[in-house]
């Protein structure tokens, strides 16, 4: 039996004033790509699963499902949840997911139906029963599937099975309502502006990222309370593999060494992160590991780089006439300027000059996915399973089959991952995941930081929410609140 997402309905509320970032750049399921339209739709279209607090994969629409492999084929049995209803008030049946399982392959065009190249076909078992057929197993077959919108289209109009439905959208203003409240989500670009539309009662709730600065300030404020929880994003530097130096393990756990993460956690992120030893932070129930995060150790990076056959001489790291010295390039933000500023002291007293590099985030990302760099200060956001560390890290990602930027290459955490995808024993697929994962922190694959915070602030009106590691909008299916009433 595989556990149901419950949420309970909202107490006692009519109105939420919710302040986000950006505009949803699409609502429409099939092209919602960016973080907002993701989140909205996760209130006005239901899913047959999603992801929990704990990032495992669980029930929305459904009661149970079960995995089966036949042959290289996947098939996922749903079992409909009893009474479920469109927003038109007609049953949710298993004709309804077949539907809505054409209709997005049929969407070549779209982004979102791009990600399920492996789906080839959906089949009505009963009223409540519905199989959906993969040519092969991959873990983001099931993740995946919270992108997959339940559909009414027998009346040639889309119905949507959220408890929410949208009222209004516009550039400014994305108002959606329920049974119990209407929530009417509110653009506001500049954190500063959040900060004071807060304050002065405009808003309730800012759901969106705001600079540790700015959170920290408003932390201190009357009448202001701070939600967090760590969350599942990943903030990281990625060494180029193929680099002469790079391509060494102890030089980059050296380098690694080199970095104050507690002291930059500090007192540059005012604590909005948690150190990190790897990609999965302990969001991931399953997949996190107990490793304690590389410490700041001048002596060990040194070490390491004797090991290696470096010397020291003149105040600078060499081996014979090769001088350690590297760039590492950033997207043009001011507060990843700063921090990367903020850690170049540190190598450059040590002896190893740190350059920084800037760009501008489309010469950044082209760079990036170009494998053209050093060192890249970046983020992985949005990922929900093992899939994740399979697209970074396995040889056959490397680019343009994938996003091991770095081009790291390792038989062994290949072999490991591959024997994970072949397992159909779930507990010893995850014991292959968790002995690939530790490989790429053993290998120092990248020179991991930490797992930024979700953090949301709001009015004294609210009285609980319990967040979700991602960040997304389902904690609002959740919450209590007390404003507007």
């Amino acid at each position: 039996m595989i556990a149901t997402l419950v949420l309970p309905r909202v107490v006692d509320a009519k109105k939420l004033n919710i302040a986000i970032g950006s505009s949803p750049n699409n609502l429409d399921p099939h092209y919602a790509t960016d973080a907002n339209s993701q989140d909205i739709n996760r209130l006005i279209h239901l899913s047959l699963v999603d992801a929990s607090r704990q990032m495992k994969t669980v029930c929305r629409a459904c009661d149970k499902f079960e995995s089966r492999i036949d042959g290289k084929s996947q098939i996922i049995r749903f079992w409909i949840k009893d009474n479920l209803k469109f927003q038109d008030q007609t049953a949710v049946l298993a004709d309804d997911i077949v539907m809505s399982t054409k209709n997005l392959l049929a969407k070549k065009d779209a982004p979102i139906p791009a990600l399920f190249q492996n789906l080839v076909n959906a089949e009505k078992v009963s009223d409540k029963i519905v199989d959906l057929y993969f040519d092969e197993y991959r873990p983001e077959n099931l993740t995946n599937l919270s992108l997959l919108k339940i559909e009414n289209w027998k009346k040639g109009n889309r119905v949507a099975a959220g408890e929410y439905k949208l009222i209004q959208k516009d550039e400014n203003e994305i108002i959606i309502q329920s049974a119990l409240q209407t929530i009417h989500f509110k653009v506001v670009g500049d954190e500063t502006t959040a900060a004071l539309k807060l304050l002065n009662g405009e808003i309730d709730l800012i759901a969106t990222t705001i600079s540790p600065r700015k959170s920290f300030w408003l932390s201190t404020q009357k009448e202001i309370k701070t939600f967090e929880v760590e969350g599942s994003n990943y903030v990281y530097i990625s060494p180029q593999h193929r680099h002469p130096d790079l391509k060494k393990r102890n030089v980059r756990r050296a380098l690694s060494h080199l970095i104050p993460r507690e002291i930059l956690a500090k007192y540059k992120m005012k604590d909005t992160v948690a150190l990190s030893q790897g990609m999965y932070s302990k969001a991931f129930e399953d997949l996190n590991l107990p490793n304690e995060p590389i410490k700041y150790d001048q002596e060990k990076a040194k070490e390491l780089l004797l090991k290696e056959g470096y010397v020291f001489e003149n105040g600078r790291w060499k081996k014979e006439d090769h001088q350690l010295e590297f760039t590492l390039k950033v997207s043009n933000k001011k507060h990843i300027i700063e921090l990367a500023k903020a850690i170049a002291p540190y190598w450059n007293k040590f002896g190893i000059p740190l350059k920084i590099q800037s760009l501008e985030w489309g010469s950044f990302y082209r760079d990036l996915k170009q494998g053209n760099y050093d060192l890249a200060l970046g983020q992985w956001i949005g990922f929900v399973g093992p899939d994740q560390m399979g697209f970074t890290f396995l040889t056959s990602s490397i680019p343009p089959g994938g996003a091991n930027r770095g081009f790291y290459e390792d038989p062994i955490f290949d072999e490991l991952y591959s024997s994970a995808l072949k397992e159909t024993s779930e507990p010893k697929a995850l014991e292959y995941y968790r002995k690939a994962y530790t490989r790429l922190i053993e290998n120092e694959a990248y020179i991991s930081l930490w797992h930024p915070k979700i953090v949301w602030i709001g009015r004294d009106c609210i009285k609980s929410i319990e967040l979700y590691p991602t960040g997304n909008f389902l904690a609002l299916e959740a919450m209590e609140h007390v404003c507007h009433n």
